[in-house]
């Protein structure tokens, strides 16, 4: 059972980690090159095809590792714009980054524990 000073304690270091959040989505968080592996990017569903696609290559730090990962993405053509990026703690893995656009595409970016990253479409 999670006692007060537990649950605070747990609040206070998502507190800490997501102010850096938007850092660690855009990358400034990596160290200088090191040797990492190239995690598996695992898609976790399609984009919708409402309209022409373009794919766009996002850099992000996994949390985890400290590497950074290209992830391959497809967003419409009209996504015109750097996207809004927020970043959160989550219960299994290692947190997520969210990416959305004005024109209400969005993608998340999940990071787990073994250093791959699950990509999933909104």
């Amino acid at each position: 059972m999670l006692t007060v000073r537990s649950l605070i304690g747990i609040v206070a270091i998502g507190v800490a980690l997501c102010a850096s959040g938007p850092a660690l989505a855009r990358g400034d968080c990596c160290p200088p090159p090191q040797p990492c592996c190239q995690p598996c990017v695992i898609y976790l569903n399609s984009p919708c095809s409402c309209c022409e696609m373009v794919t766009q290559v996002l850099e992000v730090c996994h949390p985890c590792t400290g590497c950074k990962v290209s992830v391959p993405i497809c967003i419409p053509k009209c996504c015109t714009g750097e996207p809004c990026v927020s970043c959160r703690n989550t219960l299994f893995g290692c947190g997520m980054s969210t990416y959305e656009w004005c024109c209400g595409h969005g993608v998340k970016i999940r990071y787990t524990k073994c250093g791959d990253v699950k990509v999933g479409y909104f």
